[in-house]
């Protein structure tokens, strides 16, 4: 070993420093971890050092997790929990919906498992983490000084409060990106005309669902003087109209095609029937599988079973 003071290489056994005479601490060997002194784990871990040294619950790291472990420069334990959440951030956009509760009710209570079994071990693991770090200065600066070698604990030690707030701003990232990648699926249905069939049969019927989310439907597109419902739709597509469906009950686990799935509702406040102009309040919730291959969507409504097919008018 190496005198700490002088960093001149001495026998274990010895008491003082035959070059620089001073009193040497008494160490030992654990698993290949030479334990430092208490001068040296003091000034690595700087603050907090009573309630670290002892072997409690750590609530911190039970409340705080990852940020904890990256403010005390426990980066490799940081990243394995944070790749674990992101892992399963990902995962749970592939789950059928029926089993998606199951799997994230398992999650939690396994993170919670997780973060009380850190919680009780962290001072114990963290003293561990310590000591490697001072063992690998001590051997790698073994013949500098001892207040250099204090230096260098010191920089590397202490904490970082940089670091959980950098892991917050990218997490919150790649949530963002995850959801937008997965949310943001072309909309073919809005701002295009449409002629309306009834069921397979053609008729003369046509609806424009304009830019602005308007939309206007003609009975007769040859007399647009008469018979026609205008209001505001909401167009739903891919994973934002699957979530929209549980709402209506609707059963969408064997789609397999789901960035095709649709749900369309129109909101009616204003009708003309029969030569007569009258204000309404009426919303109907259609859903349905848009073909690419003919520009069209079949779309069944909600609660009565209506029919009706929305084939795009070529421009």
């Amino acid at each position: 070993m190496n005198c700490p003071y002088c960093g001149e290489l001495i026998n274990n056994n010895e008491t003082f420093c035959p070059k620089c005479g001073n009193r040497l601490i008494n160490h030992s060997i654990t698993s290949n971890i030479e334990i430092s002194d208490t001068k040296e784990l003091d000034t690595f871990i700087d603050k907090n050092i009573s309630k670290l040294k002892s072997k409690s619950f750590s609530l911190p790291s039970f409340f705080l997790g990852c940020l904890y472990y990256l403010y005390r420069k426990m980066y490799i334990l940081a990243i394995l929990i944070l790749s674990l959440s992101i892992a399963y951030s990902i995962s749970i956009y592939f789950i059928p919906d029926d089993y998606k509760l199951y799997v994230s009710l398992i999650y939690l209570v396994f993170s919670i498992i997780i973060n009380i079994v850190i919680a009780i071990k962290f001072n114990s693991l963290y003293i561990t983490h310590v000591n490697k770090k001072i063992s690998k200065i001590k051997n790698k600066y073994k013949n500098s000084t001892r207040f250099e070698v204090m230096e260098r604990i010191k920089y590397a030690g202490s904490t970082n409060l940089l670091a959980p707030i950098l892991a917050l701003i990218i997490v919150a990232g790649i949530t963002y990106f995850i959801n937008f990648k997965m949310n943001n699926v072309e909309d073919k249905l809005s701002n295009n005309e449409y002629s309306v069939a009834d069921g397979y049969r053609e008729t003369s019927a046509i609806i424009s669902l304009n830019e602005d989310k308007s939309f206007i439907w003609y009975s007769n597109k040859n007399d647009k003087s008469d018979n026609f419902y205008v209001g505001k739709y909401t167009v739903y597509v891919g994973t934002n109209a699957i979530r929209e469906a549980k709402r209506y009950k609707l059963y969408t686990d064997r789609i397999s095609d789901k960035n095709n799935y649709y749900i369309l509702k129109l909101n009616i406040n204003r009708q003309s029937i029969n030569g007569k102009l009258s204000d309404t309040n009426t919303t109907f919730v259609y859903y349905g599988l848009y073909d690419n291959n003919l520009n069209s969507i079949d779309l069944m409504r909600v609660g009565n079973g209506d029919y009706f097919r929305l084939v795009k008018i070529k421009e």
